[in-house]
């Protein structure tokens, strides 16, 4: 964002956990980026994966859309600790295989394919 553009896009102020505002430096120095770049960015990412919420919702699937956002957050948060370890544990890659075999998504393309 240039200088003209940060000075009249809007600001909100948003109060953050204990260690939450330190866990976002430590991740938006990793990923290269300011704190105020890596939330926009995540709260982007979380807004795009929600854009399909109310057709799904019509169709009668609130209990598969609030699971595929439960697993999808999980995900997120496995992402988020591979991208901070120089080298995934074994107990990250088990969490992974897991997420990835018992999904709902996995199981319904499971269903479909069958």
């Amino acid at each position: 964002m240039n200088a003209t553009n940060s000075r009249s896009a809007d600001k909100f102020v948003v109060r953050l956990p204990d260690g939450m505002r330190e866990q976002v430096a430590l991740v938006a120095r990793k990923n290269h980026r300011s704190m105020n770049s890596e939330i926009i960015d995540r709260l982007e990412q979380s807004l795009l994966n929600g854009q399909f919420e109310p057709a799904q919702n019509a169709m009668g699937d609130g209990a598969n859309t609030d699971e595929l956002k439960a697993e999808l957050t999980r995900a997120y948060r496995i992402i988020d600790r591979l991208l901070q370890n120089a080298v995934p544990t074994q107990d990250d890659i088990q969490e992974v295989l897991h997420l990835v075999r018992h999904s709902p998504l996995a199981q319904s393309h499971a269903a479909v394919g069958a």
